[in-house]
């Protein structure tokens, strides 16, 4: 993950420029909630309850799930989620997957909130 983060930092196509990440824990069991399939071909995390203002300031999206599925993009844009209060989307480009073991040394989950903000 962070070869990745790094990676893109030294030729930014996206505007990356800073190591902060928005990580998002998916529930792929959940229907009316976006797998990583979903959001991964829309390039769209929708409707996550964050601060807007630490996702653009952020670089870089993670989505993971707990069946051990990991990726990464380069955010693009953030916007306030369209019919609901306090959510946003992130839309992101250039999707990839990385190794869940490693995002796992950077991210300690609690069952309150499924969206993290890290810095590598």
């Amino acid at each position: 993950m962070l070869a990745e983060v790094e990676r893109r930092l030294a030729k930014p196509v996206f505007g990356e420029r800073n190591k902060s990440c928005v990580v998002v824990r998916l529930n792929d069991d959940l229907t009316e909630k976006n797998s990583i399939q979903e959001s991964t071909f829309k390039l769209r995390a929708h409707g996550f309850k964050a601060s807007i203002s630490n996702a653009r300031d952020s670089s870089f999206v993670v989505l993971t799930n707990a069946k051990g599925v990991a990726l990464i993009g380069s955010i693009v844009d953030v916007e306030p989620h369209e019919e609901i209060e306090g959510r946003i989307n992130i839309y992101f480009r250039n999707p990839c997957h990385i190794d869940s073991d490693e995002l796992a040394k950077f991210v300690t989950w609690n069952n309150s909130n499924p969206v993290r903000t890290i810095r590598l």
